[in-house]
């Protein structure tokens, strides 16, 4: 099911100001380098800063990030929230809680988003106020193979699924109007690592509501992986899947919801080379891994719910 929404789970860092845009809202697990990447980003935003509103949510780390959102506090207007750790989707509920603004801007604490990306957005909105709005997301660590990797696996993913009712933004780059957000329940919190976009957008899609994307939106990625991580993740997208699927059963939408298919599987494998990557017979020798992790995510978490 959505989250539980607080909206007292916040305390404010700097000064907030009401009749805000847009709030834009991190969510942070440890990397702190990360996170002061993404905040003097969003310094350099070619609006005012007196347009939008920057909160983050301490999902647990350790040690705080506080001091690092401190260091920010005379250059943005932002609010710095600790919650247990719950993962990412319940971390955002929280920052949506806490927001000021109209619309809702999501990033993570390894993006930084571009400077015209708010202003981007901002425009978006003006044009189609009811919109969910996604933008593209760029490689930062270019001779990183695995984030490589993992970028063009993401970004094909998204595009693939625009085609389908239930299409989604990923939450890097994902922007809504609040009060839409909060009267669905937000982000579902019982997807502690991923698929939690998905879902959200499946839900999206049953209301009629509409999604738009905005070229002029980018952030860039910068999700350092190594040959385990990159791995693990993808098991965990397997595992993510399954639950995604689950959860829409219990929606009464099963017969939308198939796993993807060969032309899926074959076309990921061989994006690298539509797309002219540097190194792309070693990409394409990632995501042919990724999907056997994949698979095998897929495999297990299935498993798990036959036996239960």
């Amino acid at each position: 099911m959505a989250g539980i929404i607080d909206p007292d789970a916040a305390v404010g860092l700097g000064a907030v100001q009401s009749g805000l845009l847009i709030s834009v809202i991190i969510p942070a697990f440890d990397n702190p380098d990360g996170l002061r990447t993404c905040l003097d980003a969003l310094t350099r935003q070619s609006v005012a800063t007196r347009e939008f509103e920057a909160i983050v949510v301490d999902d647990g780390s350790s040690p705080p990030l506080a001091n690092v959102v401190q260091d920010f506090t005379d250059r943005l207007q932002i609010t710095y929230i600790r919650v247990s750790n719950g993962g990412p989707a319940t971390a955002r509920n929280h920052g949506a809680a806490a927001a000021k603004g109209c619309y809702l801007a999501f990033t993570d604490h390894d993006c930084a988003p571009a400077p015209e990306w708010v202003s981007a957005l901002r425009d978006a909105f003006f044009a189609k106020p009811d919109r969910m709005l996604g933008g593209p997301k760029q490689n930062g660590l270019p001779d990183n193979l695995y984030a490589s990797a993992h970028q063009i696996a993401s970004n094909y993913a998204e595009q693939w699924f625009q085609s389908a009712p239930a299409g989604y933004f990923t939450t890097n780059n994902l922007a809504v109007p609040r009060k839409t957000f909060l009267e669905m329940g937000g982000f579902n919190e019982s997807f502690r690592f991923a698929q939690e976009d998905r879902e959200f957008g499946a839900r999206w899609a049953e209301r009629g509501l509409l999604r738009a994307w905005t070229p002029g939106a980018v952030v860039v990625h910068r999700h350092s992986l190594t040959l385990f991580s990159f791995l693990r993740q993808q098991f965990r997208y397997g595992s993510g899947a399954v639950a995604f699927r689950t959860a829409r059963g219990r929606a009464q939408a099963r017969r939308r919801i198939r796993f993807e298919g060969l032309r899926f599987h074959l076309g990921l494998v061989g994006a690298p080379f539509m797309h002219h990557q540097r190194q792309s017979l070693k990409l394409a020798a990632m995501l042919a891994s990724a999907q056997v992790m994949y698979l095998a995510g897929v495999l297990a978490a299935s498993m798990n719910l036959d036996a239960k």
